[in-house]
């Protein structure tokens, strides 16, 4: 993997880290598992619901934490010395060194994944969508230049569709609205025909 692959798989796991820990200080629900995708990566989160309202502030909390800047700290540690850090998961099993990624004293995860320096580098992160999946909620979100590239690929949608609606971006959501009141209407008069 290049330089610029590393930067990114290291902006994405830094920023899963920060998510899963947010989430779990918010909320008290754990993350389960991860996944690093291409477009999007994913948390499994130990809980029957979370809402749209607490997701928000899970991801604003986040960029607060973003915006702070906090140093990423890599402790190697014998498996003796683990129960010195407050651990949001348990640490691997017959280890002879240990290594504990803090982000300054908000998240200590025991992880061997490359991570960033400090969370403002990690630029940008945006929760993108969740659902139910297995028992849990699965949480879609995009970090870094992963998030800059997921936004002007919306944005360019966006202002493709405010075209033939002829609106500005930020009422397309009002006008799809109407067109479909109009659309039901229309189907309506012509059942009656």
């Amino acid at each position: 993997m290049d330089e610029s692959g590393m930067r990114e798989e290291a902006t994405q796991h830094t920023a899963q880290h920060l998510l899963s820990a947010t989430i779990l200080r918010l909320f008290g629900k754990p993350t389960v598992s991860m996944h690093l995708g291409s477009d999007f990566n994913t948390i499994d989160v130990d809980a029957a619901e979370l809402s749209a309202d607490e997701l928000s502030e899970a991801e604003a909390a986040a960029y607060d934490i973003i915006e702070a800047d906090y140093p990423i700290v890599a402790h190697l540690c014998p498996p003796e010395n683990v129960a010195d850090f407050p651990l949001r998961k348990k640490p691997p099993e017959d280890e002879e060194i240990i290594r504990i990624i803090e982000i300054e004293g908000y998240d200590y995860s025991p992880c061997s994944g490359v991570h960033l320096p400090s969370t403002g580098r990690i630029g940008m992160l945006k929760v993108i969508g969740a659902e139910k999946y297995k028992g849990m909620v699965r949480v879609s979100f995009v970090a870094g230049r992963k998030a800059f590239r997921d936004y002007r690929a919306v944005r360019a949608a966006a202002e493709k569709a405010a075209v033939p609606l002829r609106v500005p971006v930020a009422e397309i959501g009002a006008a799809v609205l109407s067109l479909a009141d109009r659309a039901a209407a229309l189907d309506r008069s012509l059942l009656n025909a």
